[in-house]
């Protein structure tokens, strides 16, 4: 009778153990690539050069926009369409560097007086009065941080007639969304290294 008890202890503790052994092994061997490939220093390498590419085009996207919301404000035309109660587009011959923006001109006040949209049409985000009152007394053009997680850039521009403060103007370009997801993708994945 005891010699069944043990051999069917014995035979029990096999079976359960048999596929432990296999199954060890494979963890064991995934286990030691992950962490050659966690700490590659060419894969580290290269993550870090994405993200860095990708910071350095963002920063582009943002200096283009504030450079037309600065040439924008310099050139006269946006005080032309602060003060022509007709027309919602910019003259022909007004140099825009990209295809898709909303531009809002706002009076001394902070009051909106008038929106104009170029391109695929766009749910713009608008600005709270907290954001507005700030500007109203803005002398710089500067980006604005409308968001953590930025969809679109915005940048403002104060408006000037013969040196006194008439009003200014935000123009506001979305960021295209296969740049954003990659993006979001690299610095995902980045730091998921980083982690490791």
């Amino acid at each position: 009778m005891r010699s069944i008890r043990t051999k069917f202890v014995v035979a029990v503790l096999f079976v359960t153990l048999l596929p432990v052994l296999p199954l060890y092994f494979i963890v064991n061997s995934f286990f030691e690539k992950s962490l050659r490939v966690g700490f590659n220093a060419q894969v580290e390498q290269a993550l870090g050069e994405a993200a860095e590419v990708s910071r350095s085009l963002f920063a582009r996207y943002k200096s283009e926009t504030l450079a037309f919301a600065s040439q924008l404000a310099a050139s006269g035309e946006a005080l032309a369409l602060l003060n022509r109660p007709q027309g919602d587009s910019l003259s022909p011959g007004m140099h825009v560097p990209f295809s898709t923006f909303c531009l809002n001109l706002y009076g001394t006040g902070g009051r909106q007086v008038r929106q104009i949209s170029r391109g695929v049409a766009v749910a713009y985000p608008q600005l709270y009065q907290s954001q507005i009152k700030p500007l109203a007394q803005s002398a710089e053009a500067q980006i604005l941080q409308m968001a953590p997680q930025p969809k679109f850039i915005s940048a403002f521009a104060p408006l000037y007639r013969q040196g006194k403060r008439a009003g200014f103007l935000v123009v506001t370009r979305p960021i295209d969304a296969a740049f954003l997801r990659q993006s979001q993708h690299i610095v995902e994945v980045n730091q998921m290294f980083k982690t490791l």
